[in-house]
């Protein structure tokens, strides 16, 4: 009987070690549970982020940006193409890391092909239609109301000339203020107000026209 009294003991001990045992492996799988479901979320967000520098989510920020921008921008592309051309940002592609539009070309069964296939007049018509597009990019603290110009429209041909300038002049008319430096004579043919800068020699200039004064 005192046998049997021993070996129940121990049974019970074992028992009750057993409950202990299955008990913590319960909480021990709950645990392990909560860190997956932690371990995921920082897998998303770095999957997200792109790891610690962050390059992924500025990148997807700044996408945004220039989504907007684009969508501003090709009307005044369009317009000045004659329906040709249109921006377009692939997030995966080769040119995302650099932020740079692809081009689609309608009159090429709507091609897709990058920005530096473009020919130099049709890279300052591009670089004009996304400079008409940060002119009406605005907030509620910001308004950009002013345009200037430096130079590349000497890349245009007579047509694209034409219409670039016809898309200026209606952006002035719709309040816009353009200033345009440029040599090209026909663009100073186009435009009424105009500062001339001209040389007297030395090493000289002076500017004549609307305002200036040289006294």
């Amino acid at each position: 009987t005192e046998d049997l009294a021993t070996e129940s003991g121990k049974i019970d001990t074992k028992l009750k070690l057993d409950e202990e045992c299955r008990k913590r492996k319960n909480d021990l799988i709950e645990e392990l549970k909560d860190a997956e479901s932690k371990k995921q979320k920082w897998e998303r967000l770095n999957t997200w982020l792109g790891g610690s520098s962050g390059e992924r989510f500025k990148r997807y920020a700044q996408g945004i940006t220039l989504r907007q921008l684009l969508k501003v921008s090709n009307p005044h592309l369009v317009d000045m193409t004659q329906g040709r051309y249109e921006m377009v940002w692939d997030p995966e592609g080769s040119d995302a890391s650099e932020l740079l539009p692809s081009i689609v070309d309608k009159d090429q069964g709507g091609e897709t092909r990058p920005v530096t296939n473009l020919s130099g007049g049709e890279r300052f018509q591009v670089s004009l239609a996304l400079a008409l597009g940060l002119s009406e990019m605005s907030s509620d603290r910001l308004s950009v109301d002013s345009l200037f110009l430096d130079e590349g429209f000497g890349t245009l041909d007579g047509k694209n000339l034409e219409s670039a300038l016809d898309t200026l002049c209606r952006l002035q008319q719709d309040g816009k203020l353009i200033g345009i430096i440029s040599h090209v004579t026909e663009v100073g043919e186009r435009i009424s107000t105009q500062i001339e800068v001209r040389k007297v020699g030395g090493g000289l200039s002076v500017l004549e026209g609307a305002g200036v004064s040289n006294s």
